[in-house]
């Protein structure tokens, strides 16, 4: 269960910056934030040891496309954007997938 919420978290927190992405980031500076959190040991040691969960596969497939051989970064935010804004991720997150009722997730919170 650990691992598991580590998971989410991650997934969260990349799905924050992906939300965040236009307005307040280049695609450069989203790419290698999110790479910051899928490189960090604690999700690194969840993902070995974590249970094959839909947050599991995405962040492992988010992690596959962060290793790939280099693409132009907005091939790669596309790529990962279709992972981390997927259906069944966010309806297992208890994210709902109509438009407009998650735009407070457009920022990550202050403090």
């Amino acid at each position: 269960m650990k691992y598991d919420r580590i998971i989410e978290q991650a997934v969260r927190k990349a799905q924050i910056i992906l939300w965040a992405h236009p307005p307040t980031l280049s695609d450069d500076e989203t790419i290698k934030r999110i790479r910051a959190i899928v490189a960090a040991p604690a999700v690194q040691e969840a993902l070995e040891r974590g249970s094959d969960t839909i947050p599991a596969f995405a962040l492992r497939g988010v992690h596959r496309i962060l290793s790939d051989r280099p693409a132009p970064a907005r091939v790669t935010i596309d790529r990962l954007c279709d992972i981390l804004h997927g259906p069944d991720l966010n309806r297992m997150l208890g994210i709902s997938s109509r438009p407009g009722l998650n735009l407070w997730l457009r920022k990550p919170p202050a403090g």
